[in-house]
């Protein structure tokens, strides 16, 4: 357990943090700002800057639904509605990585709640993106039937035409591959009515 000296501060400042970051190890690191983040009267640049620095921790170390949720619960002090809902975005990617997809669908929606109104259709396409992304990944790494539930939340989000395609054909190889034939069947003759 970090103790706390009594030179230390109450408020600290963020040269105060980043001092005392350089002096622990990185398992010390995460126990001192957790314990910073406790603090109920944390000042809200403190409580980000401490939640980021926490979450490039958990990050490192591949806890993506521990780092989500740090970002998170650091969007409810924050009052910029624009750090708010990058934030929001940040957590909601996390989640997606950790395959907590309905966690990552709150947090996306969060985000495009603390958009202004002109942001929102670019959004909502960046946020397809990160989908598609994040699944592709999945896939390149041999995790196919995770990719495969990710590509399929996203049909039922109905993503713009082109980006539906592009799921499907990525679906009907991967049901081929899993093998699941029925799913790789109905897709396939829906694909191929749909031309």
């Amino acid at each position: 357990m970090v103790k706390r000296t009594t030179e230390e501060k109450e408020n600290p400042s963020e040269d105060d943090v980043r001092f005392r970051l350089k002096t622990l190890s990185p398992m010390l690191q995460q126990e001192y700002l957790e314990n910073l983040l406790r603090r109920l009267n944390l000042d809200p640049n403190i409580r980000l800057m401490c939640s980021r620095e926490v979450t490039e921790l958990y990050v490192r170390r591949g806890l993506w639904a521990n780092a989500a949720k740090i970002m998170e619960s650091a969007a409810i002090f924050i009052h910029n509605q624009n750090i708010k809902k990058d934030i929001y975005k940040q957590a909601a990617v996390l989640y997606l990585r950790a395959m907590d997809l309905l966690l990552a669908e709150d947090c996306f929606r969060k985000t495009l709640e603390n958009a202004m109104e002109k942001e929102k259709p670019f959004l909502k396409r960046e946020i397809e993106q990160i989908h598609f992304t994040e699944a592709a990944n999945m896939e390149n790494i041999g995790k196919r039937a995770k990719a495969v539930e990710v590509y399929e939340r996203m049909r039922r989000l109905g993503p713009d035409p082109i980006l539906q395609r592009k799921i499907n054909e990525k679906l009907v190889v991967l049901y081929e591959n899993l093998g699941r034939i029925r799913d790789y069947i109905d897709l396939r003759d829906s694909m191929v009515k749909n031309q």
